[in-house]
């Protein structure tokens, strides 16, 4: 009898609790949340309100008002990534004082109104990739003095920003539809140490463009429309570490375009047109230790370039149509098999010699008839002796770009968008048209291609 009366009290307390509500959320603690892919319109307003980070990412939320957050002002993270959000009412994040990272990525953002921000004075991380936006009104970041990352990638700007915090460290405008930058542009942001500007449309840079930026230690440029550099365009850049210029339409350097970079670690110029190289290109990059040239129009190499590309620990010169002729002669007769780039150089031309590697199939008595004359300039013109050349017989050589693609296996993810990979997977198909062909047997069959 007792049980029975227990069992109907429990009943009646249920019945006044009311219906429970399932909860929204994968998981959930009293200092987080975690409520991604459940197909949820709006936020959720039954949380524990003392989260301090919140994860919405995922979702279908298009609108985000002020009401959503007045539960949950001990927020820090909040994400929204790959949701609807086309609006954002002003103050929305008013009571949000001790936001510091707020991902709006993938979204349809078309604006941001001027008091958009209000009220985010600790945020130090915005995320706004991938959405429609095309300017900036003046004052949407007023009050926001404590940002440090700012990523834009893929809207429709046209031009730098000129309102940002001065407080910015890092900064990715890529994949805009930036056209020109100037020394105006970045003489407010002394602060910012990397600065990603790759994919937009820039087609020019003046000298002095960036001597403002003398923290920077990242500047990435590549894929954009520059045809030419002059001398003096990276003055100011002495903490410079990493230099990617890939993707552009350069036919030539200048012998000092790289002048001031004393601590430059990683340089790369692959996918351009560069037909020459001066000999002193590379002097004075005693730090270097990555340097990609791969995939230009470079035909030889001066001499005295050999020292600086020899002192470098990983250098890719492969995918060039190099031309094993008189001209590369005293490049040659430096090579002596102990460094990676030397078996890169596989000759295009003359006709005699197409497909042979230079370092181990070439004879230097096939290359020029001036042989002795060549030799002579050679030894005089580089502090190196040359070394007699090993003829081994042809292997196959897995060195430089082709070992890349074969121990990353970058040629067999289907996904793969990475600057090496769309090259891979295009050269094995041209050893296995057939796309039928499994992976592993176009991989053997290129292997017996190069022997």
């Amino acid at each position: 009898m007792g049980v029975k009366w227990m069992l109907i009290l429990l009943l009646v307390v249920l019945m006044e609790a009311g219906p429970t509500a399932a909860h929204p959320c994968f998981s959930c603690s009293t200092t987080s949340c975690s409520c991604t892919s459940k197909g949820l319109t709006s936020v959720p307003q039954d949380l524990p309100t003392t989260i301090i980070t919140l994860d919405l990412r995922w979702n279908a939320i298009a609108t985000l008002g002020q009401a959503d957050f007045l539960k949950y002002r001990s927020l820090e993270t909040l994400r929204f990534r790959s949701n609807q959000i086309s609006v954002i009412n002003n103050g929305t994040f008013q009571y949000l004082t001790n936001l510091t990272l707020l991902d709006l990525n993938y979204n349809q953002l078309t604006y941001l109104t001027a008091d958009i921000l209000l009220g985010l004075g600790s945020l130090k991380s915005l995320l706004i990739d991938y959405n429609q936006l095309s300017n900036l009104p003046s004052d949407v970041f007023v009050g926001l003095g404590k940002l440090e990352i700012l990523y834009y990638r893929q809207n429709q700007l046209t031009s730098f920003p000129q309102n940002l915090p001065t407080t910015i460290t890092h900064l990715d405008l890529g994949y805009n539809e930036i056209t020109t930058i100037s020394q105006a542009d970045f003489s407010r942001y002394r602060s910012l140490e990397t600065l990603l500007l790759r994919y937009n449309l820039i087609s020019v840079i003046n000298n002095g463009t960036f001597q403002d930026l003398t923290n920077l230690t990242l500047l990435h440029l590549s894929n954009n429309q520059m045809n030419n550099l002059t001398a003096g365009v990276f003055d100011g850049l002495s903490n410079l570490k990493y230099l990617y210029l890939y993707g552009n339409q350069f036919s030539s350097l200048p012998a000092d375009i790289f002048d001031g970079l004393y601590i430059l670690e990683d340089l790369d110029l692959e996918g351009n047109q560069l037909s020459n190289l001066p000999a002193g290109v590379f002097d004075g990059l005693s730090n270097l230790v990555y340097l990609y040239i791969y995939d230009n129009q470079l035909s030889s190499l001066p001499a005295g370039l050999y020292p600086a590309l020899a002192s470098v620990s990983y250098v890719d010169i492969s995918d060039n149509p190099w031309q094993c002729d008189c001209k590369m002669l005293p490049f040659k007769l430096l090579m002596n098999g102990t460094h990676g780039f030397e078996s890169q150089i596989e000759c295009a031309g003359p006709a005699n010699l197409t497909g042979k590697s230079l370092l181990n199939d070439v004879n230097p008595d096939d290359m020029c008839e001036e042989t002795t004359t060549v030799l002579s300039t050679a030894m005089t013109s580089t502090p190196l002796a040359p070394a007699s050349t090993p003829k081994p017989a042809a292997t196959c050589n897995l060195s430089g770009f082709w070992k890349k693609c074969v121990d990353r296996k970058f040629w067999k993810r289907a996904s793969c968008r990475g600057k090496f990979c769309s090259k891979c997977r295009r050269k094995f198909r041209m050893v296995c048209p057939d796309k039928s062909t499994r992976w592993g047997t176009c991989l053997r069959e290129f292997r017996n291609k190069c022997t």
